[in-house]
């Protein structure tokens, strides 16, 4: 009877949490709360539907094990932790009972014949689960990313790797959903806070469109041979070599030269000292490494003038004007290819596009995909930001 007495029940099935008169007086004091809570339910959902529509968790964590179970175990965390916000936005629990949600709770429940409830915290406490289970592999991921880094000498693509702002994302959403767990439904979508309660499906709607346009034009490689392959360029070490990014990039390059699939190869950076000098030369580092993987000098293009994309995307149409060239390849990392895309589109130019071949570690940059959700819509909105001096054909 003990059991029976933990649940308190209104209407036969759910908990219901009856807000009490002074409820709006302390709302004030919760405003922090549902910001930050509708920020990290916006993250978190935008997370799963991108894992979701893309069909590819590697973009976003590289777990140990097989690689075949990488992709189901985080599309059934995601369908859990989807379940679980969308019962945090539909059932009123009891104040007293939120921090009981727990198997003794399901099985009283289930016991009363209460099968509504009863299913709602077993969803609740799978994804809890699979949550902490897949945090723990984030965590472990972690400590492997940073012994690579250890391993090459910091050869890594960014400092911070995606599987632990991953798993800060969802473990901070986590937190944040059992703390205001008995108030979620108040929260959500009281009329008065409409547009946070709101975000998140915003947010997720947005992923949906994103993801599924993404996922039908990029990567998008050449069926047959096509002119010119554009290399842009990437961090250099302090030996003046790729770093493991560009050796991602110059792997597809080479790939489609030796499957017959581009007759050139463009590569395009920086040379911050000038381009007789070995020293921070994105170009001459590519170039390099072309020539040594048995690339022909005739067939290899070198831009030593890519500052930027804009710059990289003038340059090739340039020359592919001049060479009687109509199509081009964009290789780069798979975040970038959206503004490669963009930029040579706005020059008459629609490129196919490849994503550079990873070896150990297949996540994205974060830092560098962070810079592409600003980057894209300024190119968008500017069809002349970072155009070079004098346009193309100095026009």
């Amino acid at each position: 009877m003990a059991d029976d007495a933990d649940v308190s029940t209104s209407g036969g099935d759910l908990p219901v949490h009856h807000p009490s008169p002074d409820q709006p007086s302390s709302r004030q004091q919760k405003r922090p709360i549902v910001v930050i809570g509708s920020i990290l339910d916006t993250l978190s959902i935008i997370f799963i539907m991108s894992a979701l529509i893309s069909g590819r968790a590697d973009w976003w964590i590289t777990l140990p094990g097989p690689a075949w179970i990488h992709f189901p175990l985080v599309c059934v965390w995601c369908i859990a932790a989807f379940a679980y916000w969308v019962i945090g936005r539909i059932a009123r629990f009891d104040s007293e009972m939120a921090d009981k949600l727990n198997i003794r709770t399901l099985r009283t429940c289930w016991r009363n014949s209460k099968r509504k409830a009863a299913a709602l915290i077993g969803i609740i406490l799978v994804a809890e689960w699979l949550t902490w289970l897949l945090m723990a592999m984030l965590i472990a991921d972690t400590i492997r990313y940073y012994q690579i880094w250890a391993a090459t000498g910091g050869d890594v693509s960014c400092w911070v790797p995606m599987c632990l702002v991953v798993a800060v994302m969802i473990g901070s959403w986590m937190g944040m959903v059992r703390y205001r767990r008995a108030h979620m439904t108040q929260l959500a979508i009281d009329p008065r806070r409409g547009f946070l309660g709101w975000l998140p499906t915003l947010g997720g709607v947005a992923a949906i469109v994103v993801c599924s346009y993404l996922k039908t034009h990029f990567p998008h490689p050449p069926r047959y041979p096509v002119g010119l392959a554009v290399v842009l360029g990437n961090h250099v070490l302090k030996n003046d070599t790729p770093g493991c990014t560009l050796r991602g990039r110059l792997r597809a390059a080479l790939w489609l030269y030796r499957h017959g699939l581009v007759k050139y190869i463009m590569v395009s950076g920086r040379a911050k000292y000038g381009r007789d000098q070995a020293r921070r030369n994105e170009s001459l580092a590519m170039a390099v490494y072309c020539l040594e993987h048995h690339i022909p000098d005739h067939a290899l293009i070198v831009d030593y003038d890519g500052n930027n994309t804009r710059y990289t995307a003038y340059h090739a149409v340039e020359w592919m004007r001049k060479n009687h060239i109509r199509q081009v390849v964009g290789v780069s990392s798979i975040y970038h290819l959206p503004r490669i895309y963009l930029a040579f589109h706005q020059l008459g130019v629609d490129p196919y596009t490849v994503a550079s071949i990873k070896r150990s570690w297949k996540e994205m940059n974060p830092w560098g995909l962070l810079r592409e959700c600003v980057a894209v819509p300024v190119y968008a909105l500017d069809p002349h930001y970072h155009q070079p001096p004098g346009g193309l054909h100095g026009d």
